[in-house]
Order: C-alpha cells, then sequence, then structure tokens
C-alpha cells in the first residue's frame, strides 16, 4: 500500500512515516470496533 502525503510533507523520514503508518493502524485497530458496534446498535 502506498500512502500519498501532501507537497509540504514530502521531508518526512522513513521513521516519520512509520510513526503515522503506526499512530494510524492503532487508531483503526482500537477505534472501529467500538465504531461499528454502535453502528449496528441502531
Amino acid at each position: 500500500m502506498v500512502i500519498h502525503y501532501p507537497d509540504g510533507r514530502e521531508q518526512l523520514t522513513e521513521a516519520d512515516r512509520n510513526t503515522t503508518r503506526l499512530a494510524l493502524t492503532q487508531t483503526i485497530t482500537e477505534g472501529w470496533p467500538a465504531y461499528i458496534q454502535s453502528l449496528q446498535a441502531d
């Protein structure tokens, strides 16, 4: 998977990108189950 960043973020290092990817992954894995449950509860 390739993530395209806005022009201003092109200077990020690989470590910065990995940190961002980890944060996104953590948000998805922790936040989505509760969100999906709330949708199904309706």
